[in-house]
Parts: structure tokens; C-alpha cells; sequence
């Protein structure tokens, strides 16, 4: 979003914040906002029970994280991948799956003809496997 233009012909408007209770905060600025609605959940204690509270964050200067290094940060120390990482795992979990499936499969029909029931259980496990892998992508 662009900031306006403090120009004669402008006018700024206050920043009008509604909470899920319906309770409506206004502003000068959404900075004057956010820094009045920490100082109040201060005062309330709301971050009293939270890990490394009072301490300083030791942030991990990574240039390639650009603008999002505290995020990453976070979700790092929170042991979350981001969420293509995730998917990433999801797809690659998948076919590790279909490639054992896939195996069992082969090792089967070596050993004797499968019956049509565990022809279809076998095509069904892959059916599921392959639908993971479509919702993963």
C-alpha cells in the first residue's frame, strides 16, 4: 500500500481497529494503535506465561530471508516449515508411499498370482496414496 500524501488536498483518516467481541479502538496512526494495544495486554499480563519472555530475541541475520527473517525466526524456533517446505514433505511422503507400495506390489505377484481382492485393495491404497499426493501439489 502506498502512504498518502500529507498534501493540502489529502485527509487522513483515523485508524479504526474492530475485535472479534466487536469492541472498536481508534487512532491517530496504526502505529500509535498497535503500540496501545501491546502496553494495554501488558498492563492485562498477557504475555507474562510466554517462553523467553523478558529476554531479547536473538535473531539469525540471514540476507536471504530478507524482510521475513523474523518470521522465519520464529517458525524455526517453533520447529514449523514454512508452508511449501511442508508440502514439499507431504508430495516427497507420498511417493516414498507409492514406492513401497509399489514394491510390496512386485514382491507379491513373484511369490503368486494375486486374487482379484488383493488386486483391488492394492489399487485402492494407491487410489488414497495418489489423492495425498494430488492435495499435497
Amino acid at each position: 500500500m502506498r502512504p498518502r500524501s500529507s498534501g493540502p488536498t489529502s485527509t487522513r483518516r483515523p485508524a479504526i481497529r474492530r475485535d472479534a467481541g466487536g469492541l472498536t479502538s481508534i487512532a491517530p496512526t496504526w502505529e500509535s494503535l498497535t503500540e496501545r494495544l501491546i502496553r494495554e495486554a501488558l498492563k492485562r499480563g498477557d504475555f507474562d506465561g510466554l517462553p523467553s519472555y523478558g529476554r531479547t530475541l536473538v535473531l539469525d541475520d540471514d540476507p536471504r530471508e530478507g524482510d521475513m527473517g523474523l518470521a522465519f525466526h520464529l517458525l524455526r524456533n517453533a520447529r514449523v516449515p514454512p508452508p511449501w517446505i511442508a508440502a514439499d514433505m507431504a508430495v516427497r511422503s507420498a511417493l516414498d508411499e507409492r514406492d513401497r507400495l509399489l514394491t510390496e506390489a512386485c514382491n507379491a505377484s513373484r511369490t503368486s498370482i494375486p486374487g482379484p481382492v488383493a488386486r483391488m485393495r492394492l489399487r485402492d491404497r494407491l487410489e488414497r496414496i495418489m489423492a495425498d499426493h494430488d492435495d499435497a501439489v
